[in-house]
């Protein structure tokens, strides 16, 4: 057993009994981690979600569940909660990072990615990153070139967890317009996501094409997902 301390936050809790949980935090240091907190829930105040900070708990070589001692929140980063823009696209992001990174997988650059969300970059930012999670995971497929043909799409349908170019599809999957294509180049392409303006109609396109991919991999849907369409 060791006791550290690192950057963190803590994405999920559940209460456990009384005031105490069980939470779930990804850390600088080792990644997506599990602790027992005790008073997760006391009057004195309790734990916030999302808001990152540095934690101080005791890492077990016996158990998944590590032993929780402190958690101090970076108030410089009070926007991850006072912006429902942000918090909600970071539940949005950790629904899909809880799906495919395990226990003690430390990213750094997941972590950087993350601590740069803001007001004014979560659209383009949250794109990225679950991209990125995509891809560091093994599942991100071929978004750019027809499955069939091989051709560089301008435009098409996402059919069985594959896209197809407007020649090779059905046409009755997931349509692809242009201007998802166009997120999908920038992905792959540094320059071309750096001069990349995404409005709100947009992310929500590739959101839902992201849905639609999500669940035939995983068998799953994005709850957030669902939650965000309703408020914005």
């Amino acid at each position: 057993m060791k006791r550290i301390k690192t950057p963190a936050i803590i994405y999920k809790m559940m209460m456990y009994s009384d005031k105490s949980a069980i939470a779930t935090a990804f850390s600088l240091s080792h990644g997506k981690i599990k602790l027992f907190i005790n008073k997760a829930y006391s009057k004195r105040g309790g734990i916030s979600k999302m808001l990152p900070g540095d934690l101080d708990f005791l890492k077990k070589s016996s158990s998944d569940l590590n032993k929780f001692y402190a958690f101090y929140q970076n108030i410089g980063m009070s926007h991850f909660l006072e912006s429902p823009a942000v918090y909600l696209r970071m539940n949005l992001i950790f629904e899909v990072f809880d799906m495919f990174y395990g226990l003690d997988m430390p990213d750094e650059r997941l972590w950087r990615l993350l601590m740069n969300v803001t007001p004014h970059n979560f659209r383009k930012s949250s794109i990225y990153i679950s991209d990125y999670i995509l891809s560091e995971s093994g599942f991100r497929d071929n978004f750019i070139f027809c499955s069939s043909c091989d051709k560089h799409m301008v435009e098409g349908f996402l059919e069985d967890g594959r896209v197809f170019c407007m020649d090779c599809s059905k046409g009755n999957g997931f349509y692809i317009d242009e201007k998802l294509v166009e997120i999908f180049n920038a992905l792959d392409d540094n320059e071309l996501y750096k001069k990349l303006f995404v409005i709100s109609d947009v992310e929500m396109m590739y959101w839902d094409f992201f849905q639609k991919y999500f669940k035939k991999i995983t068998g799953k849907k994005l709850k957030t997902l669902d939650t965000l369409k309703l408020i914005e």
